[in-house]
């Protein structure tokens, strides 16, 4: 079974996840219209184009650090406070390559761009696993809940 995961994981491409589109807005786009588009959309990043050139990312982690955390002005253009050439994955890369991508990183999504660096969509964990889960059901259904031992001890005073 885990060499079939294996074989899987090499011969497939990411386009095969078929990565949703994603929530795409201009840099000179608001913080504020930003976030209220990633709530409506109920979507934990907004992605930074110019044309179909991914030019930054900005997440929900984005928010509470570059703007909260900094009490930014919440009308200023997102490019102030994106992250700036986002990591990336191409659509004929291997899911085993997005895997590594996504561990080394720790992402919890990652945009998928094309050869000529256009951007189709952005693939996230919660895609990953579903895509898994739907060719694998038997070994990730059957994964122990608990990868690394837990701190039994408590922390603290």
């Amino acid at each position: 079974m885990a060499k079939d995961i294996q074989v899987h994981l090499n011969n497939e491409t990411v386009a095969e996840l078929e990565p949703p589109a994603g929530l795409r807005v201009s840099p000179t786009t608001p913080v504020r219209e930003t976030v209220e588009l990633m709530q409506q959309n109920r979507t934990g990043c907004a992605l930074i184009c110019e044309g179909s050139k991914l030019v930054g990312i900005f997440t929900e982690q984005d928010y509470l650090r570059r703007v909260v955390g900094k009490g930014r002005d919440l009308n200023a253009p997102i490019s102030e406070c994106m992250s700036r050439s986002p990591a990336t994955v191409r659509a004929t890369d291997s899911i085993a390559t997005l895997i590594r991508r996504i561990h080394e990183g720790r992402y919890r999504r990652i945009p998928v761009v094309s050869d000529r660096d256009e951007l189709l969509g952005c693939v996230t964990v919660r895609n990953l696993v579903r895509h898994l889960a739907e060719h694998f059901p038997a070994a990730v259904y059957n994964l122990s809940p608990v990868s690394k031992p837990m701190q039994h001890d408590r922390e603290g005073a």
